[in-house]
């Protein structure tokens, strides 16, 4: 298989860069993008192609909690954005024959775009805009070893959306797990249906600076 990571590593953290063997052992080549690549596949994206994607969103009943303020609040365009990088790894993917990849937000890309986290989840998602009713595995920040296991439980599912979420704690006493995870998730976990997105929001994104 092939693994496309678009950005020079995971989150930044240089704890996180695997070695090649960790990829090669499974059979899979990684490929390296530049994030720029992607912006500039994603600026060729029509307009048209991008309202029809966001009104495929409020259509099937994502919730999108839109505001004015880029700084503090999910604006409209920014989700428009997203539908063109979305279209732009869909491209990626079909270009160079990726089986699955990553894509690093932090800390170049939210310094001047939105973060992807849409972008993330909807491909993950088998009801999705122009979809073809199968998933592909994009996981954030680039994080390799996520990808990895996302594209695993995928295979082992049948092709159902996979998952990774980071544990922030947990409360015994309240029986009450905290899975927190900054993109990536599938709509269908919000109310497990392939037929609608209701259930699933986005929110205002903190990772965009003025």
């Amino acid at each position: 298989m092939i693994y496309g990571a678009i950005g020079p590593r995971s989150m930044e953290m240089w704890n996180k860069i695997p070695e090649a063997d960790f990829l090669n052992v499974l059979g899979i080549a990684r490929m390296g993008f530049d994030g720029l690549r992607l912006l500039k596949m994603a600026e060729k994206v029509p307009d048209r192609r991008a309202e029809d994607a966001l009104s495929f969103l409020v259509k099937n009943g994502m919730e999108l909690r839109l505001g004015s303020n880029p700084a503090a609040n999910l604006t409209r365009e920014m989700v428009l954005f997203q539908m063109k990088v979305y279209f732009a790894l869909l491209e990626l993917k079909k270009e160079f024959g990726l089986d699955f990849a990553g894509v690093q937000d932090q800390l170049d890309w939210i310094n001047h775009y939105p973060a992807t986290d849409l972008t993330l989840g909807l491909l993950n998602n088998k009801l999705r805009p122009e979809t073809d009713g199968s998933t592909f595995v994009c996981a954030t920040e680039a994080d390799d070893g996520a990808a990895l296991t996302m594209q695993v439980l995928k295979l082992l599912s049948g092709g159902e959306p996979a998952g990774f979420n980071d544990l922030r704690y947990w409360d015994p006493a309240r029986g009450l797990y905290w899975f927190v995870n900054s993109g990536a998730l599938a709509p269908y976990f919000a109310e497990g249906s392939h037929e609608s997105l209701r259930g699933s929001w986005s929110d205002a994104n903190l990772h965009v600076f003025p």
